[in-house]
């Protein structure tokens, strides 16, 4: 059996190394594996730094770079498609989750016969606009798409045959949690410890969280679509209720036409 461990890399340069040693102190004497490290277009000093540890790791790391700033979801999925394990590993560079941990996912992904187990944090250290908007965002993924788990994080265990079938999937927006479960899936989790992050804070602000929230939403619920049935039903209901009332003159000569108008056009957009 082969491992792939795939790390998508922002703003690593202080941990990049650490894990990669962590990850060889764990797996060396047990599998083979390798090591593929995605820089997602790293302001600091990250990719000479995988380019470092490539040279001075006798292991088979890759790296990978993006000529752009992509976010972690396509640099996940770049790296699992570029990865030839018969199991792929989605681990975060800035070491809250420890390597030594994933064999209880594997065990658990092989004797259950799952197609992906996830890591669910015992204890979330995040701040408190992020745990709060995280699960805002949570709540409202699972209520308008049930087969998306309530408990994804960014720790998964992947077979090989999920990632091939992940290939051939249509997604209309890079979030990977809710591409991997358009698929019919196997999914279970298991509870591992989540560690104060070691580079400072997370490279995912407020406002980031916000439009990848609203991208989101408009991609993987329905609210499109209720948008679009909305801009439709409600000026059709106007206008029935003008000529009902007799008030169709008032209605043309009247600001609520342009209103009207504009809602027929986003309806049929």
């Amino acid at each position: 059996m082969k491992l792939s461990f795939v790390v998508p890399v922002y703003k690593g340069e202080k941990t990049i190394e650490q894990l990669t040693y962590k990850i060889s102190q764990n797996f060396k004497n047990i599998v083979d594996f390798e090591i593929i490290l995605v820089n997602d277009f790293s302001p600091d000093n990250s990719l000479n730094i995988i380019r470092k540890v490539i040279k001075d790791m006798p292991y088979n790391i890759k790296g990978i770079k993006l000529d752009k700033n992509r976010g972690q979801h396509f640099a996940t999925l770049v790296g699992l498609f570029n990865s030839t394990g018969d199991i792929a590993i989605t681990i975060d560079e800035d070491l809250q989750y420890e390597p030594a941990e994933i064999p209880h996912l594997i065990n658990k992904l092989e004797k259950g016969n799952y197609d992906l187990v996830y890591g669910i944090p015992d204890t979330v250290v995040h701040n408190n606009i992020r745990r709060i908007g995280s699960s805002i965002l949570k709540k409202v993924l699972v209520f308008s798409n049930p087969q998306i788990p309530s408990d994804y994080s960014s720790l998964r265990v992947i077979k090989r045959g999920l990632i091939d079938s992940l290939k051939n999937s249509e997604c209309p927006y890079f979030f990977i949690d809710a591409c991997l479960c358009k698929i019919d899936t196997r999914i279970n989790s298991v509870k591992v410890s989540h560690n104060k992050r070691e580079n400072g804070q997370s490279s995912y602000t407020f406002a980031k969280l916000l439009v990848h929230f609203i991208k989101l939403l408009f991609a993987y619920t329905k609210l499109l679509s209720w948008i679009k049935v909305c801009s439709l039903l409600l000026p059709g209901l106007f206008i029935f209720y003008c000529v009902v009332t007799g008030n169709v003159n008032n209605l043309i000569k009247s600001k609520d036409l342009i209103i009207i108008i504009l809602l027929l056009i986003l309806g049929s957009a």
